[in-house]
């Protein structure tokens, strides 16, 4: 199965909520969205299948040059085929065009295939939000990650 990657459009939007809400992550509402897609600083991606069905979502910001990461979404039916290192990867590279030296982001302390992932891209924890998730109250683990150098081959090639 190939699978593209390609900026968020308008006409996307409701997909895009629905299959973050499919993933169990609080989307933020349309017109935030249609907010973000006017917003140079916006890193928002899609990953289409065959069919050109959303399959994944990734959405961030680069501020000042930080790139502060916001969701990594994959449709349950697509997870474990490397679409979301190549979702990071790709935006990472946007990140830094856009003057990102640093990202940074909050993961459930719990969730061990994201944070696998981000560790795989290099990102360390660098601190801990108490409580910083509800339903069910959970930390979040701050992680983040100087991008102005590579990111390291393994995660630019997953298997």
């Amino acid at each position: 199965m190939e699978i593209c990657l390609v900026p968020m459009q308008p006409d996307l939007i409701s997909a895009v909520i629905s299959l973050e809400q499919d993933c169990g992550l609080s989307s933020r509402e349309a017109a935030s969205y249609s907010n973000l897609l006017q917003d140079s600083n916006s890193v928002l991606l899609v990953a289409l299948n065959d069919s050109s069905a959303i399959v994944a979502v990734f959405s961030g910001w680069v501020v000042a040059d930080e790139f502060e990461i916001d969701n990594i979404a994959v449709s349950p039916a697509f997870r474990q085929q490397g679409i979301a290192a190549k979702l990071l990867a790709k935006a990472i590279e946007s990140a830094e065009d856009k003057g990102a030296i640093m990202a940074i982001l909050e993961v459930r302390a719990s969730n061990q295939p994201a944070c696998a992932l981000y560790e795989k891209f290099g990102f360390s924890v660098v601190g801990r939000r108490k409580d910083y998730y509800q339903n069910p109250p959970e930390d979040a683990l701050i992680m983040a990650l100087e991008i102005h150098r590579k990111i390291p081959k393994a995660a630019q090639n997953p298997s």
